[in-house]
């Protein structure tokens, strides 16, 4: 069985909690660096263009964050297995996409508030379509966006909400986790 840099296989470093916390937080502190240049003002249309694309990368980096957050809590259950082409689709979790927040929320049985649903339900959405897109790709989807604009996220207040996530997560998934220990 071929291996890894860590020595793993497949299956163990898909199996390995802390290696996707770790990747969690990779890309919720991109995000956290990132959060602060979408408030300055755009004096061009260059500037206002760099102002979209933080929002959206930073949008995206906090989607993937929690996805991964939820699977390292499957990843410390030993849940998710391969095949001979690679990860099971139906071990990964997280709906018919393997990208609905909610839906992976509750196959850990993580709790979730009303803060945490709405955010999630954006995210997912920002997961799936609106942080790779300019348009959602499905008709259920555009029809979504056009009440419900998932592209509308609150800064600070939910890079907060991400963060509380991913702790949560790491202690469920019993990791030990690096964002825990920054000064707040």
């Amino acid at each position: 069985m071929k291996t890894d840099s860590l020595g793993q296989t497949l299956v163990e470093s898909l199996n390995n909690a802390e290696l996707w916390i770790r990747q969690a937080e990779q890309q919720f502190l991109v995000a956290e660096a990132i959060a602060p240049k979408i408030g300055k003002r755009a004096t061009t249309e260059a500037d206002n263009l760099l102002k979209v694309g933080y929002l959206k990368t930073t949008s995206l980096l906090l989607a993937l964050s929690v996805e991964n957050s939820f699977k390292a809590i499957k990843a410390s259950r030993n849940e998710l297995s391969v095949d001979t082409k690679g990860l099971i689709k139906t071990a990964r979790g997280g709906g018919s996409t393997g990208h609905s927040l909610i839906d992976l929320a509750d196959e850990v049985q993580f709790s979730l508030n009303s803060q945490q649903v709405n955010l999630l339900k954006k995210l997912t959405a920002i997961g799936i379509w609106a942080g790779k897109y300019h348009s959602p790709i499905r008709h259920d989807e555009f029809e979504k966006s056009n009440k419900d604009n998932p592209k509308s996220i609150t800064l600070p207040h939910d890079i907060r909400i991400v963060k509380e996530v991913i702790l949560e997560c790491a202690l469920s998934a019993k990791v030990q986790s690096a964002i825990a220990l920054q000064i707040t």
